[in-house]
């Protein structure tokens, strides 16, 4: 009987422990499901920034050869190569930082949905090494950027709330050298073609989220 007692206790509290470990799993699920809501209302703004970003460098490039009466649109485009911020990914990353580094991982008995979080995570992790790339070929650019274009106009470009504006004037560019030019267009073709390659990946993680989130809902009757 005593022995009976103690199995039923173990039984019991093992019960009650693995009831703990699935709540907690089903609520990292939830919170992952709200991740991921975020992160493909964010690419949907990346996605169309990256797309604009296309049009003005097609733009730029067009102008810098023979801007003529158009400098004011062609130093509107330069200014915006250089600013990243608006096409820049930053994930929710809350859940599966979690997930990954406090062992929550195994919490989510269910396989299908913890390797299509991890496959998530590498996409994401691609994106953002591709951004640290993109970056790195701007700050390389600059110093031929600056010898084109005159950054004093640049900053009379800026409103008081960080907007570039169109410049009501016509700049001058600056005297640069064939060989300044030939380099900073050599930097520019990368930079416009890593942006496209980022629209692609964008693209990629995007549906990769709305996947998951499929899976999600599938699994775990999310509404």
């Amino acid at each position: 009987m005593l022995f009976l007692a103690v199995f039923c206790g173990f039984l019991a509290e093992y019960q009650l422990e693995h009831k703990i470990e699935s709540d907690r799993g089903r609520q990292y699920v939830n919170s992952m499901y709200e991740d991921l809501r975020m992160d493909t209302l964010t690419l949907n703004t990346i996605i169309q920034n990256r797309i604009r970003r296309n049009e003005m460098f097609d733009s730029l490039l067009s102008l810098i050869d023979n801007p003529g009466n158009h400098l004011p649109n062609l130093y509107f485009f330069a200014r915006h190569m250089t600013r990243t911020a608006p096409v820049l990914f930053i994930n929710n990353d809350r859940t599966i930082q979690q997930l990954k580094y406090s062992g929550g991982l195994r919490l989510i008995s269910n396989k299908r949905i913890s390797d299509s979080i991890m496959m998530y995570d590498r996409q994401v992790r691609l994106v953002l090494e591709r951004q640290d790339n993109e970056l790195a070929i701007i700050r390389d650019c600059l110093p031929y950027y600056y010898k084109i274009f005159d950054g004093r106009v640049f900053v009379k470009m800026l409103d008081a709330n960080n907007v570039i504006n169109r410049i009501t004037f016509s700049p001058s560019l600056l005297k640069f050298s064939e060989q300044d030019l030939n380099t900073f267009l050599g930097y520019f073709q990368n930079i416009k073609a890593i942006n496209q390659s980022n629209i692609v990946h964008a693209k990629i993680l995007k549906e990769k989220a709305v996947e998951l989130i499929v899976i999600l809902k599938k699994e775990n009757n999310i509404k």
